[in-house]
């Protein structure tokens, strides 16, 4: 009797990750949904460098049952919204990759804040 042969699915996204507005010292996460058969390997990577660990800065929190993976991004400071964020899938049928963009929130009085520093320095300083 011949055994059943398993079906091949490239991996790709559902719901790819999205763009998040954060202000500082906000934690982001960074989600997506997945399918693919067999279960895709799934690795964030942030400025092209993979997180394979988490740590207080990162966590990846992955829900295989729901297919749903999150990049969580801890304390966002200015240097988090420079970076590249990316989640690639690969299994043996195939490769997906997706990537996300943290942006800071500026609040206006922030800004009023920096106009007033600037003229204090530049014109009275």
């Amino acid at each position: 009797m011949r055994g059943r042969v398993p079906s091949l699915r490239p991996p790709r996204f559902i719901s790819p990750p999205e763009d998040v507005v954060l202000r500082l010292g906000d934690t982001g996460h960074l989600t997506c949904v997945y399918d693919g058969a067999p279960q895709p390997r799934i690795q964030w990577f942030v400025n092209g460098t993979e997180i394979t660990h988490n740590t207080p800065k990162y966590a990846i929190v992955h829900d295989r049952m729901q297919r749903t993976v999150s990049l969580r991004v801890n304390n966002i400071t200015s240097n988090d919204s420079e970076g590249s964020y990316m989640c690639v899938l690969t299994n043996q049928a195939g490769q997906s990759r997706a990537s996300a963009d943290i942006r800071l929130h500026i609040s206006r009085m922030f800004g009023y804040l920096v106009i007033v520093w600037l003229f204090v320095y530049f014109i009275k300083g």
